[in-house]
């Protein structure tokens, strides 16, 4: 555990600031137990000038140094950090570019397809992170994702963040969320085929499939 940090975050809960303002804290706590990084999370009371403002959400700050730090990841100076579908926020994007190529480049259920995505990413917490996603139907999960490695040989992990939508804040119960987040098209402002793509190619891979449904089970 970190005792120490140079920069924090004073959340008011996003989109739930009106409601529990926890229920970002409580998806990711929900979800650290399953292979998945996260922010920690700490309930503070917030005085200004005196005036109590109520509470709010101390969350880490996602950077490098998070990474380095609260995630045990390596060198802070060695840490590729995207945001979205590319954008660099530490780093290099080019582990992730030559991932994303290599999944339309070569075919799903073969060595050659299965030995890259192997040595690409952390395959159990790439799946873990979806699936956590679409039980807590987050909808706003589409471009709020940051994934990160220790260059030059680590494998690529997903950070789970933002999730004020999650527990179905914005879609009834009836919506098929997990039919949104296979989908080749898009069916909402959530689900761009650019968000799904991923996610879409190693299902195709019948080994990768059966380890989504039972790690989904």
């Amino acid at each position: 555990d970190r005792d120490r940090y140079k920069r924090i975050i004073l959340r008011m809960s996003g989109q739930d600031y009106q409601s529990t303002r926890f229920r970002d804290a409580l998806a990711t706590q929900i979800s650290k137990d399953f292979n998945i990084d996260i922010q920690e999370y700490q309930p503070a009371l917030l005085f200004l000038n005196g005036e109590n403002w109520g509470v709010y959400n101390l969350r880490e700050k996602i950077n490098a140094r998070f990474v380095s730090e609260s995630l045990e990841g390596g060198n802070e100076s060695a840490i590729d950090l995207i945001q979205g579908h590319k954008t660099v926020e530490s780093g290099s994007a080019k582990p992730y570019l030559e991932f994303w190529q290599n999944l339309k480049r070569l075919a799903p259920n073969t060595e050659a397809f299965r030995t890259m995505v192997d040595t690409s990413i952390d395959v159990q917490n790439f799946l873990n992170f979806h699936i956590a996603q679409i039980y807590l139907v987050n909808l706003d999960y589409r471009g709020n994702i940051r994934f990160w490695r220790e260059a030059p040989h680590g494998k690529l992990r997903w950070i789970m963040y933002d999730t004020d939508y999650a527990f179905g804040k914005n879609l009834n119960a009836n919506r098929n969320f997990l039919a949104m987040r296979l989908s080749p098209v898009a069916t909402a402002y959530h689900n761009p085929p650019w968000s799904t793509y991923p996610l879409r190619r190693l299902m195709e891979d019948s080994m990768y499939r059966h380890e989504f449904i039972l790690q989904s089970c």
